[in-house]
Formats: C-alpha cells, sequence, structure tokens
C-alpha cells in the first residue's frame, strides 16, 4: 500500500521547487531599487576631406535597464553644448563651435581643411572632464571599376526574372595595412502622372549591397579584390559605385557594431570598440573615397 503514494509525494516538491524557481527569476523590481547609473560621455566623428564640413556629435551613454528613452534633462543638454572641441594637426588649430541648428559640433573644410595622410588629434573638454583621440586620414590611391560578374544567371524565385551580377573591384595599395569599405546603389527615375495628367519625375535610391563591405587586405596584400552586387535592370538612372579607404578605427568600430547582437540573451557579449581615451568612450575615425558610375541602361555593354 506505501507503493501507491511514493510517485505524488515526489512529484509535489518538484513542482514547489520550479514554481520557486519562476518566482526567483521572473520577480519585478521597481526602477527607484536598481543600482545607480552613471552617465559617460561619448564622442562620435568620423572624418573626410571629401566631405563638406568637420562634425563631432557628443552623446551620454545609456543606461543598460531602466527607462532608456526618457528625454534629456536642461541640465544634460547644456552640458553636451557647453563644451570645447579641439582639433589639430601638427601645424594647426581650430575650435569647433556648437551648431543649435544641427545638434553637433561643426566647422566647414574651408576654414579648416583636410588632408589624406595627415594625423589629427582631437580633444573635448568639460569642467572636469577631458577626451582625447587621433586618427590619421588614409590616402585613396584606388581607382573603383565596375563591371559584369562572370557568375552565370539564375532566374529570381522572388522578382521571376533574372539579376544582372556586378563587381566592384580594386587593386589594393601594396606593402602597407589598407582597410576598406566598397558598396553600390542604384539611381533611379521614374515618370508618373497626377490627376491632372502632369508628368512628374521622382528620384529613388536602392542600395546593391545588402551586406556589410568592409574588408581588409590581409592575405591579400596589392592583389585585385572586389565586392559582388545584382542589379535588375529596371528604371532609368545610373548605378554607383563607392569605395572608402578606411583606417583601422573605423573598420574595428564598424566591424563591432555589424557583430552587435543588442538584447540576445544567448549570445555571447561584444563590445563596441573604442580609441577614446580620458574621461568617456566613443570613436573618431577617418576615411577618403572613390566613386564612379554608369547608367543603367548600359550595365549590358560593360566590359570585364
Amino acid at each position: 500500500m506505501i507503493k501507491k503514494y511514493i510517485i505524488p509525494f515526489l512529484i509535489l516538491p518538484i513542482g514547489v521547487l520550479l514554481g520557486s524557481c519562476e518566482d526567483f527569476f521572473l520577480k519585478d523590481i521597481d526602477v527607484d531599487d536598481l543600482p545607480p547609473y552613471e552617465k559617460i560621455m561619448v564622442v562620435q566623428g568620423f572624418i573626410s576631406p571629401q566631405q563638406d564640413s568637420i562634425k563631432i556629435a557628443l552623446k551620454f551613454t545609456l543606461p543598460t535597464w531602466g527607462l532608456r528613452n526618457q528625454p534629456l534633462s536642461e541640465e544634460d543638454q547644456l552640458a553636451l553644448r557647453s563644451a570645447v572641441v579641439t582639433l589639430k594637426d601638427e601645424e594647426r588649430s581650430v575650435s569647433i563651435p556648437y551648431v543649435e541648428a544641427q545638434g553637433v559640433y561643426a566647422i566647414s573644410q574651408e576654414e579648416f581643411p583636410l588632408q589624406e595622410g595627415t594625423r589629427y588629434e582631437l580633444t573635448v573638454e568639460r569642467e572636469t572632464q577631458r577626451l582625447t583621440a587621433s586618427c590619421e586620414i588614409p590616402k585613396s590611391n584606388n581607382t573603383l571599376v565596375i563591371s559584369l560578374s562572370e557568375r552565370e544567371k539564375e532566374n529570381d524565385p522572388q522578382y521571376g526574372y533574372e539579376p544582372q551580377y556586378l563587381r566592384l573591384t580594386w587593386e589594393d595599395t601594396k606593402d602597407q595595412v589598407n582597410y576598406y569599405n566598397a558598396y553600390a546603389y542604384k539611381n533611379e527615375y521614374y515618370t508618373y502622372y497626377d490627376e491632372l495628367g502632369n508628368e512628374t519625375q521622382q528620384a529613388y535610391q536602392q542600395r546593391l549591397t545588402y551586406s556589410e563591405g568592409y574588408t581588409s587586405d590581409y592575405l591579400s596584400d596589392g592583389r585585385w579584390l572586389e565586392v559582388e552586387v545584382n542589379y535588375y535592370g529596371y528604371g532609368e538612372g545610373e548605378i554607383k559605385g563607392v569605395l572608402y579607404s578606411v583606417d583601422e578605427h573605423y573598420y574595428e568600430y564598424h566591424q563591432s557594431v555589424y557583430n552587435y547582437t543588442g538584447d540576445n540573451p544567448f549570445a555571447e557579449p561584444q563590445n563596441i570598440y573604442t580609441n577614446v581615451e580620458g574621461d568617456g568612450t566613443g570613436i573618431f575615425c577617418a576615411y577618403s573615397y572613390d566613386s564612379t558610375a554608369i547608367p543603367t541602361i548600359e550595365v549590358e555593354g560593360v566590359e570585364n
């Protein structure tokens, strides 16, 4: 008779244990009971001699827990607008003012032109805080070429017709470490008519490179490098390829952002790359670029 009660008595404590575990892991915590959060200043700047201006953004880090979308207090907004931002090279130095309309520190390159192959140092100071970072603008010695890919055409099941495969190729600069970002997009122009019969032309931009085109010349020094894209031939316009020659900081930062898994609880944590030293974090890096474009109607005539 005793055996009849063994299983029920075993199940009961297991059920109580599982219920206790659920209560333990799913316990609600009031925001006021969370550990105190210390805001850290973040600086972000991507400089290039091909851009019209130099822009440096200042922000604060977001908390891991609690209310992340709260607007900045007036005190925090004032702190981000009242910093002293300085950019210098070996011979020149300039103080970059805060531009209210853009929400960043900005200055025209007519006032402080940037040059390829030159190293720049950024300094951000606010009260007792001081952040520094430096980078060198890489030289853009590479010419980007758009050509037809040798891949065989296949019907795309999604669209029902054949895509055209294109290659973005360039020759790597020998005897130095190089980092690149290559991508392409299509500018198309469509003509439509409104209710009154008036003809209107509308521009549309479609990115052709869906994966991140960041690469280096590791094990490929001095060779031809390439990125392949697919293109569907409809609409008048042009295909434009862009090749960024980027510094190591630009490459490492974007690689870490690309690999960042966000709130995925099963993913291995990924730290976002920073080259900022001092009382904060962030990124300050440089790039230069070359671009080329061809009309979409001439894609069939592009030579390998």
